[in-house]
């Protein structure tokens, strides 16, 4: 099942670099995080979504545990709206 992410961007400094760090981050995602292809694809969005908002191609802090609070993912891989009972 493929989930479409829609991940709203306040405004756009640079587009360079945008489609790498998305394919980046979710194949850092798939290997490293081993999450589902949703939630990579989550992972990605919000990477490229970061990465179009900066100056530089690469976000400065741009790091795994940040890019995974930004994206809304716990430690285990679950989107933090799942783990609420």
């Amino acid at each position: 099942m493929w989930c479409c992410c829609v991940v709203g961007v306040l405004s756009v400094y640079l587009s360079v670099c945008a489609g790498d760090t998305l394919v980046s981050a979710v194949a850092a995602g798939l290997t490293r995080g081993q999450l589902p292809m949703a939630q990579a694809l989550r992972l990605g969005m919000e990477a490229a979504r970061w990465a179009v908002q900066v100056p530089e191609a690469i976000p400065s802090g741009l790091n795994w545990d940040e890019l995974r609070r930004r994206a809304g993912l716990s430690e285990q891989g679950q989107l933090e709206e799942e783990r609420r009972p």
